[in-house]
């Protein structure tokens, strides 16, 4: 009987260590589905930084388009006033010669006339 009561013994011991065994399995399921909970959580963070990351690289690119574009308007503008300026000095001088040319004819003109009034004055 002895042999039977060390058995059975044995077997409340096996039944406590086993019950102990499921509680610390338990607690380890516990801490495997924080785990789980937490890596997703940090995968779902991750994505949103790198879609982030994603629209500010578009943005920026898109940023760098449109300096681009500017860019080009402002060195066509320029251009374009260069050519105006360049038009309008070329006006000026030929406004200029065709003032000095004026000038010269009514010049001639007046002395035309003057000559044309001494011609008529010596006739009479």
């Amino acid at each position: 009987m002895g042999c039977s009561q060390t058995l059975a013994q044995q077997n409340t011991a096996m039944k406590a260590a086993l019950v102990s065994l499921q509680k610390k399995l338990k607690g380890l399921d516990s801490q495997m589905v924080e785990l789980a909970q937490e890596k997703d959580s940090f995968r779902r963070k991750g994505q949103l930084a790198e879609e982030r990351a994603y629209r500010t690289q578009a943005q920026l690119q898109e940023t760098r388009h449109q300096l681009a574009s500017s860019k080009h308007s402002h060195e066509e503008q320029s251009l374009r006033l260069r050519r105006v300026q360049q038009d309008l000095h070329e006006q000026s001088l030929a406004s200029g010669a065709a003032k000095q040319e004026l000038v010269s004819k009514s010049d001639q003109l007046d002395s035309l006339q003057r000559h044309n009034q001494d011609v008529m004055d010596t006739k009479v």
